[in-house]
């Protein structure tokens, strides 16, 4: 669920967009976005959109997962992991986007999250920064463009281990 959404004044052709209105429809999960004037068919412009959302316990888009090793309840302390499961429509559910395999863009992910977990995601660390007390942020470089369903990220106490597979490079296998 996005709890807030907010997007950025854009300029094209030297005359600034704003943005008017944002009307959402949650039957048909769209939000319709209404600028100061139209926009050209064929027109390119940039648009960031930086938004807040929440994490749900339905292994669908980004939710949480309580590790069963340690069969704990869930207002315990036992470690878990938040993870994405984007495919096939999965990350229209923790970022807005067009949730369809045609439609691609690229990815920054910058990851406020407690310092004592672990971060991965499948495009390399740009940096790691302290985000205040037991907090770290991290950020990931830009992924190329890709199709949603293939955003990646976890969010998780478990270490890696670095593996050269030939043919196809070096992964990282999660070990618990």
């Amino acid at each position: 669920m996005i709890q807030a959404i907010l997007i950025d004044s854009v300029v094209m052709n030297d005359t600034p967009i704003t943005v008017s209105k944002i009307d959402s429809n949650f039957e048909r999960e769209t939000i319709t976005i209404h600028t100061n004037r139209s926009i050209q068919s064929g027109e390119k412009f940039m648009s960031q959109i930086t938004f807040r959302g929440v994490a749900k316990m339905d292994e669908y888009g980004l939710f949480e997962s309580w590790d069963p090793k340690f069969n704990k309840s869930l207002d315990s302390n036992s470690p878990f992991i938040l993870t994405s499961n984007n495919f096939p429509t999965g990350a229209r559910f923790w970022f807005p986007c067009f949730d369809e395999p045609d439609k691609k863009a690229t990815f920054e992910l910058h990851v406020n999250h407690p310092s004592e977990l672990n971060v991965y995601s499948n495009t390399k660390e740009k940096r790691r920064e302290i985000a205040g007390i037991g907090r770290t942020l991290t950020v990931f470089e830009t992924t190329r463009s890709l199709s949603t369903y293939h955003v990646a990220l976890s969010i998780n106490h478990l270490s890696t281990q670095p593996l050269d597979i030939k043919g196809f490079g070096k992964v990282f296998c999660l070990l618990s």
